[in-house]
């Protein structure tokens, strides 16, 4: 591995880590796990889904979302429904509640990523996104 590689590596992952606290951090202050957050996001922009798409999106496993899923039908955010079409398949969808609270919430969060990213021009952004894009996408090829 070439030290630059490396340094890539480690530039890389520290402000993953430092990412990650700051978008824990703000879920903290709406009782939210950031699993929590990442399943109402994908409601609150995408609609109802089936358990399966979720997972697949927010990168959980089947029994870690299937825990997600539980607690936020606690809090009273999302309603699991039997599919019409499949009665083996659940979609679960964004209550009164978890959209009154994602309407409340999204703004904030929005505005800390924006902060986030403020040192960045749209063209690093841009540049950024789509280095990570290729590095994913040479992972996926050797899997």
């Amino acid at each position: 591995m070439s030290k630059d590689s490396l340094k890539a590596l480690v530039v890389h992952l520290k402000a993953n880590q430092t990412i990650k606290e700051a978008i824990q951090k703000d879920m903290i202050k709406h009782k939210l796990s950031m699993s929590e957050f990442m399943v109402l996001e994908l409601l609150y922009h995408k609609g109802p889904q089936t358990i399966q798409t979720i997972a697949k999106k927010v990168l959980l496993t089947s029994g870690s979302m299937t825990y997600v899923i539980n607690q936020l039908e606690k809090k009273n955010y999302v309603s699991r429904e039997r599919s019409e079409v499949d009665l083996r398949v659940f979609n679960v969808r964004l209550s009164s509640t978890g959209k009154e609270l994602m309407d409340s919430v999204f703004i904030e969060h929005e505005q800390m990523i924006e902060n986030m990213f403020s040192p960045l021009s749209k063209q690093q952004i841009e540049q950024w996104v789509e280095l990570n894009k290729i590095i994913g996408i040479n992972l996926e090829k050797k899997k």
